[in-house]
C-alpha cells in the first residue's frame, strides 16, 4: 500500500471516529436550552434572485414534555405569511441525536455537535442539507441544495484506476440563509 492509500484511511477512519464519536460533549448537554427564545432575521436566497424581503422569526420554547421543545419558525413578506410549527425531540441528547418533527408524518433525524445542529435529506429529487449554529446572540441557518439526479462521478474505475475509490459528487445549485439575532427582554 502507498503512502498515499495508507493517507486516505487514516483521514477515512478520522472522519469516522469524528461522525460517530462527537468530542464536545459539555456543548451537547446545554443543547437545546441555551438556544431557547425568540429570534428574528431575514431569509437571502443564492444565487440572489428577485425577492420581497422575507422576514423571519423562530421561536424555541420548552414544552410539557422534557425531550420535545416547540421549534416554530414563521416567514412574513407582502406575499407571503407561512408558519413552520415543528417540535424538536432528543432522540439520544448524549450522542447529539436529535430529530425535528413536522408535524404532519415528515420526521428529519438531526445531529448536534460543535454547538451546530446538522440533517441531511431529500425530497423530490433535491439533496438537502439543513445547518443550525450559534454564536452568542446569534443563530446562522443554511440551507443549501442540490439536485440528486445529476452526480458527478471522479476516481476509481472512472479514471481506469481501481485503487482509488469511485467519489460521486453533487454540484450545490442553490441555497438559503437566515441570520437570526435573540430578542432582548
Amino acid at each position: 500500500m502507498t503512502l498515499k492509500h495508507t493517507w486516505f484511511f487514516k483521514i477515512k477512519k478520522l472522519a469516522f471516529i469524528l461522525l460517530f464519536f462527537p468530542l464536545n460533549a459539555f456543548s451537547q448537554a446545554e443543547f437545546p436550552k441555551s438556544w431557547i427564545g425568540e429570534w428574528n432575521g431575514f431569509l437571502e436566497f443564492f444565487p440572489e434572485r428577485e425577492q420581497d424581503s422575507i422576514s423571519v422569526t423562530m421561536n424555541i420554547e420548552v414544552t410539557e414534555s422534557p425531550d420535545t421543545y416547540i421549534w416554530k419558525t414563521t416567514f412574513k413578506s407582502e406575499k407571503l405569511n407561512i408558519v413552520k410549527d415543528y417540535l424538536l425531540r432528543e432522540r439520544d441528547a448524549q450522542s447529539g441525536s436529535f430529530e425535528i418533527d413536522e408535524q404532519d408524518g415528515i420526521i428529519i433525524p438531526c445531529r448536534f455537535f460543535d454547538n451546530e445542529l446538522w440533517s441531511l435529506f431529500e425530497v423530490d429529487g433535491t439533496f438537502i442539507i439543513g445547518l443550525y449554529s450559534m454564536t452568542k446572540n446569534t443563530i446562522i441557518v443554511n440551507f443549501p441544495s442540490a439536485n440528486s439526479k445529476k452526480p458527478e462521478r471522479s476516481g476509481g474505475n472512472v479514471q481506469g484506476n481501481d485503487t482509488i475509490p469511485i467519489v460521486t459528487n453533487y454540484l450545490l445549485n442553490a441555497s438559503q440563509k437566515i441570520i437570526l439575532h435573540k430578542k432582548s427582554n
